[in-house]
């Protein structure tokens, strides 16, 4: 985890994120399920997708959660200069289309 004081918890897609000093603190991830985990710790974020979009938390919480990228299953093919580089499926075209995300922001590249 970003912050050293919280660990991840992950159990049947769900992922929980507490205080390992005041377990009374934890937070519960919206995505149900959550499909990957992606730990970033030179960029201090850790990444989860669903089946929609990728949410990022950081030392300090959640750092961005980026629009809708998929219909149905979210892919991240790689984390350089920056940027994630993946692919959603769109549902008009039955197809899957790439996406870039600025990693700072989440927003499209």
């Amino acid at each position: 985890m970003p912050h050293s004081d919280w660990l991840c918890a992950l159990s049947g897609g769900y992922a929980y994120l507490i205080n390992s000093l005041d377990p009374s603190q934890f937070t519960m991830l919206p995505y149900r399920p959550v499909l990957s985990v992606h730990p970033l710790p030179e960029h201090n974020l850790i990444l989860f997708t669903g089946h929609h979009a990728i949410l990022a938390w950081g030392r300090d919480g959640q750092a961005w959660q980026s629009e809708r990228l998929s219909w149905e299953g979210v892919a991240i093919d790689r984390i350089e200069g920056g940027a994630i580089h993946g692919q959603g499926w769109d549902m008009l075209t039955d197809k899957d289309v790439p996406f870039t995300l600025d990693l700072a922001t989440g927003r499209r590249l």
